[in-house]
């Protein structure tokens, strides 16, 4: 029995020390198990916040620079026009510009003198600011911003040239502090983070401490992971999000495990760079709470708790997947709801009417498209046939579409002048609030009893016009785009029509379509795909609408595509039928 006892004894210790055994094994894998799925969680969750903070502050950035060649441009377009509006309108732009940029400057290439100042000099003149960047304002034929200039905390120049013999070039100077409080402050701001912006060539041109500024991010930063991270991602141009797991200097700072972005920061003629690092602490301080609890609470605990989470973890993510299929379901149902209330709103895609055989087509770069187009006939018996672009497009832009297109019709019954519609037109939309939206419209008059055209444009290209071989375009004077300037007007101008003769009225969404190489259409190689004579809409309309697709090869649209191709037929003879209206 002794025996017997020992045995059982002894199985019995060696049973409880073998599940001992598979309980610490059991406890170490699991919590070994956990805490790199949390780290590895907890690591992603870290990259994609930081990745999604430095695109948002790249894109503030991209947009900031973009909104001050916007002004300037606006600027130009006011300097072509004399008067006190036009220079009421340029007090006002320079308003809005103030706290942006300390000056702006208008400098005369021809002459190399400057012919207009606003805003407070100091002493960074505009001559000195010419003189450090004289080759560049000379090479500037498009708005684009300078490299970086090292006066006081750093600048750069925007410029915006103005057609004319003096080939003058508006300049504004944009201080670095600015982009620094406006975009980097916030960031560097927070624990145990850094951001830097650099220019093309990984110049540093703001940094947290200022240390690195005017220095090369690929030749003189600290770190040499730091330099090969930058001539792996901005020498090949590539963005990208590198972790390092141990310690790295950024400039004086140093992150104890850390994770540095490169986003890429778009503007004309150019490519800037964002840098981001942030230290990886508050992951491990996390990480390592959850790992200590759960060696705490012991292997069954352990055990316990996370088949419980996982199960409510599964469910919730079953169920919200569920949520957010039905939502998307519902929200493409509003979208196509809204297509089909705007396709109500448009013609038909073709008919013939007394005069005219006309066919279109509108291809939105989303659901909803901001381009719109219309013909009908007016009550002395001429046709009008319009067409316009707004701003963007989506909800906001079919929303100011369907009250311009309203607008245009209603106006256009009343008075049967082109020019005189767009007064009234822009004059409504420019009292009203469309969050700086504005329209590009063109508006054409056929009239058959004196073969003539009678046509008016704001900001929108006059139509290709064949002349039996070839198409070349009207040459209609395009004014300012309604709902920007409440006092200009828009003449109406005059041109010979001929029967038979066909013409295509386009958006700027048909020409701007790109190829996989980067490639723009272009007016030019739409003029050039249509040829010879075209004695039905549809024809013509299907000619514009294959070359635009072969060339950019199924590359998806970026702006809203319109084509309204027209038949010119004249009116009918006394004895024929008359088409019925479409």
């Amino acid at each position: 029995m002794e025996l017997a006892a020992k045995k059982f004894a002894t199985r019995t210790v060696v049973s409880h020390v073998l599940l001992l055994v598979i309980v610490v094994a059991v406890v170490i894998v699991a919590t070994r198990s956990v805490y790199e799925s949390a780290r590895d969680q907890a690591i992603e969750q870290a990259l994609v916040r930081q990745e999604l903070l430095a695109r948002q502050t790249a894109r503030g950035i991209q947009s900031f620079y973009d909104s001050i060649l916007a002004d300037l441009d606006l600027i130009r377009l006011a300097d072509q026009h004399s008067g006190a509006a036009a220079a009421a309108m340029s007090e006002s732009l320079w308003d809005k510009l103030q706290g942006r940029v300390t000056h702006l400057f208008a400098y005369d290439r021809a002459t190399d003198t400057v012919s207009r100042r606003f805003g407070d000099e100091d002493d960074i003149s505009a001559e000195r600011l010419i003189d450090a960047s004289t080759a560049w304002l000379g090479r500037v034929k498009g708005p684009d911003v300078s490299g970086f200039l090292e006066f006081r905390d750093g600048l750069n120049l925007a410029a915006v040239p103005v057609e004319g013999p003096e080939q003058r070039v508006l300049v504004a100077v944009v201080p670095i502090r600015v982009i620094q409080s406006q975009f980097l402050t916030d960031v560097n701001n927070q624990d145990a983070m850094g951001a830097m912006l650099l220019d093309e060539g990984a110049k540093v041109m703001a940094n947290a401490d200022g240390s690195m500024i005017g220095k090369s991010l690929m030749d003189d930063a600290t770190d040499p992971r730091i330099r090969e991270i930058a001539r792996q991602h901005i020498g090949q141009g590539k963005s990208g999000t590198e972790i390092f797991d141990d310690t790295i200097t950024v400039g004086e700072t140093e992150l104890s495990r850390a994770i540095t972005s490169i986003r890429p920061v778009q503007l004309p003629q150019k490519q800037w760079w964002l840098v981001i690092s942030s230290g990886l602490n508050e992951v491990d301080r996390i990480v390592n709470t959850l790992f200590r609890r759960a060696v705490f609470f012991g292997a069954f605990v352990v055990a316990s708790m996370t088949a419980i989470l996982v199960s409510t973890s599964t469910q919730l993510i079953r169920g919200r997947a569920r949520l957010e299929h039905v939502k998307h379901e519902l929200l493409t149902k509003e979208l196509d709801q809204a297509r089909a209330i705007q396709l109500a709103w448009l013609p038909e895609t073709h008919c013939k009417l007394r005069t005219i055989d006309v066919a279109a087509v509108n291809q939105p770069a989303s659901h909803i498209s901001g381009d719109f187009y219309d013909w009908f006939e007016l009550p002395d018996g001429r046709t009008c046939v319009t067409i316009g672009d707004v701003t963007g497009h989506g909800i906001a832009a079919a929303f100011l579409m369907s009250t311009t297109q309203l607008m245009v019709r209603t106006v256009m019954m009343r008075v049967g002048d082109p020019g005189k519609c767009l007064d009234e037109v822009n004059h409504h939309l420019c009292v009203q609030v469309f969050n700086g939206q504005f329209v590009t419209m063109l508006i054409l008059v056929l009239d058959f009893e004196r073969n003539e055209l009678l046509a008016a444009s704001a900001g929108h290209a006059g139509p290709l016009v064949s002349d039996g071989q070839s198409f070349q375009p009207l040459p209609v004077q395009p004014q300012l785009v309604v709902g920007v300037e409440q006092t200009i007007s828009f003449p109406t101008q005059r041109f010979p029509i001929s029967l038979g003769s066909s013409m295509l009225l386009y958006t700027d969404g048909a020409i701007d379509v790109q190829n996989g190489q980067g490639e723009r259409f272009s007016e030019e190689r739409l003029q050039r795909s249509l040829h010879g004579r075209f004695d039905r809409a549809d024809d013509l309309l299907d000619a514009a609408l294959n070359a635009v697709n072969e060339f950019r090869g199924g590359q998806e649209l970026s702006d809203d595509l319109t084509f309204v191709a027209i038949h010119l037929q004249g009116a009918p003879a006394p004895n024929e039928p008359v088409p019925a209206t479409a």
